[in-house]
């Protein structure tokens, strides 16, 4: 860690400290985890009484960058804010990447002494979701390939939104395969280059057929992942029944939509 991130950490502390409501300060973000550059901002997310949260959210403030208090050049704290229950509810069912975002934090404050337990279950891979969530990606990448793809020709849009489901449903495969935490759109093909089981070059495979939309490319693609991975579906109309039930019927389910999830 830079030494002016130190100096940074330590006012974020003492600036949510003073303030009356916040219960808990945490960082979170590339400082956290230890990838950061030396002009990365300051990731926190602040635990607030359910009436500080309130008074926030009337102010469209529950998240905001704060300037002015780093003292390095540019420097600035990045902050969101929760409740208890909200952290909570992130450890008992939240999504990859909210449980993504929790990993490397750490407490710096707290005057509840639950708060450090609870963040300590958020970024934890939840194993009882892995077959399901296997077969649901798998069907993605095969209603996607298999019927979407052939009616690329109909607009550019079919075919551009086609290619990105298909790659981002076989990146979401591997990365269950691995037990890896699905991070976030922007992080998701470094964290598949990073794991340790995969495909033989496949975010390499992936680029080409992005630059190319070829069908030999896309073909290539799907059957390095389709011949790699361990799951294989009970039977035919297990694909199509899981893509409906995630893809068009999740509204009526207590979980996040499945690109999400």
């Amino acid at each position: 860690m830079y030494p002016h991130h130190q100096e940074a950490i330590e006012q974020m502390m003492a600036y949510f400290k003073a303030i009356d409501g916040v219960i808990a300060v945490i960082l979170g973000g590339s400082v956290s985890k230890g990838t950061e550059r030396a002009d990365s901002d300051i990731d926190g997310m602040i635990v607030v009484t359910p009436e500080l949260y309130a008074a926030q959210a009337a102010k469209n403030a529950l998240a905001e960058t704060i300037h002015g208090i780093c003292s390095y050049p540019g420097g600035y704290f990045d902050v969101k804010y929760y409740t208890k229950d909200y952290l909570q509810d992130a450890a008992d069912h939240g999504s990859e990447p909210q449980r993504n975002a929790y990993l490397c934090s750490r407490v710096l404050y707290t005057l509840d002494p639950e708060i450090t337990d609870i963040v300590a279950r958020i970024p934890i891979f939840q194993k009882n979701e892995k077959q399901e969530k296997l077969a649901v990606f798998y069907a993605s990448l095969m209603m996607n390939y298999h019927y979407f793809w052939n009616l690329r020709g109909e607009n550019k849009f079919i075919e551009v939104r086609t290619a990105t489901e298909i790659v981002y449903a076989a990146y979401r495969l591997i990365l269950q395969e691995n037990e890896i935490l699905f991070p976030c759109n922007r992080n998701m093909q470094n964290y598949v280059e990073n794991a340790p089981r995969k495909p033989r070059n496949i975010t390499q495979l992936g680029d080409i057929f992005f630059r190319t939309l070829a069908h030999e490319d896309c073909k290539r693609f799907v059957e390095a992942v389709d011949s790699w991975t361990s799951y294989q579906p009970e039977n035919e109309k297990l694909g199509q029944t899981k893509y409906v039930e995630y893809y068009e019927l999740w509204w009526k389910n207590p979980r996040p939509f499945v690109n999400e999830w």
